[in-house]
């Protein structure tokens, strides 16, 4: 039966097949139109996580991608004092060249759900792959650090760079102290200390004491730190603060410490602190929404 509906939105016809939940492969059929078979059941997104990974695998910097590039941007770098570090790792982004800061997102998010999988236990082949790849970007994390709080975000780049040191395709930016980066990679090293424990119990160790690191570096950061502001599009104080509930978490479920609760529980009241609370009058009533 089809359910029409009208809305601010607009006039809608709605089909309702959440009752069937069996497994198998279903079409839906309103008069004379009939979709393209669709599968129900707990699987359907295996073959989407696959061709993600196996896209990430591609978008590898540093390393011989078969068919797409070789070693690369070796000649990239982040600048602390006299100190270096090459950036390269990670992943491409932009034009498939820039090795930037996305790779932290990345890596926590197949850590995520390589925890997922490890609670089901019972797709162990795809948890070793989803576990190798988010092992690259996690090593892009850990290297990318100079122990001090200063880090590298990444190097914009767009050009492939002939690996020679001190020439000029070199492409080079300084190191941050940043609250919102410590805190950002803070949680994808404390996911990683409890995801690997048993795969790779020493990389664990060194994830978790670094994500103690950071997170300490982090903390006191954001005590001095000035406001963000507020420009659509960038950066905010709520992103900022957000990541730090989330490293705070990450941490407290890694360690047991309170030091990490608390600190999330402080961090989370400001986050619902920015939640608009009361109706705003416009055409179509909202509320709930974060500033």
């Amino acid at each position: 039966p089809v359910d029409t509906r009208k809305t601010d939105l607009g006039i809608f016809q709605v089909l309702d097949f959440s009752p069937v939940q069996g497994p198998g492969n279903y079409h839906l059929r309103a008069g004379d139109i009939t979709t393209r078979p669709f599968r129900i059941g707990t699987d359907v997104w295996r073959d989407s996580i696959e061709k993600v990974i196996n896209f990430m695998y591609s978008e590898r910097c540093g390393t011989v991608i078969p068919g797409i590039h070789g070693v690369c941007h070796q000649d990239d770098y982040t600048v602390h004092g006299d100190q270096r570090i090459v950036v390269n790792g990670g992943y491409h982004d932009a034009g498939d060249l820039s090795a930037t800061g996305n790779t932290p997102g990345m890596a926590y998010a197949l850590l995520t759900l390589a925890e997922r999988l490890q609670q089901g236990n019972d797709d162990p082949q795809l948890l070793n792959r989803v576990i190798e790849e988010a092992k690259w970007g996690l090593n892009w994390v850990l290297k990318t650090r100079f122990g001090d709080g200063y880090r590298s975000t990444g190097q914009n780049i767009s050009y492939w760079t002939d690996g020679v040191m001190g020439n000029a395709d070199d492409r080079f930016g300084q190191a941050v102290n940043d609250p919102e980066w410590n805190f950002r990679v803070a949680a994808v090293e404390a996911l990683a200390s409890r995801v690997l424990k048993s795969s790779d119990p020493d990389l664990a160790r060194r994830s978790l004491a670094t994500a103690k690191e950071d997170w300490q570096f982090a903390a006191d950061g954001l005590k001095k730190a000035a406001p963000v502001p507020e420009v659509y599009g960038q950066r905010d104080n709520l992103e900022r603060i957000s990541f730090g509930a989330i490293a705070s978490i990450e941490l407290y479920k890694a360690t047991g410490d309170s030091i990490y609760a608390r600190k999330g529980v402080d961090l989370g009241t400001q986050i619902l602190a920015s939640q608009e609370r009361e109706i705003q009058p416009w055409g179509a009533p909202m509320t709930g929404f974060f500033y």
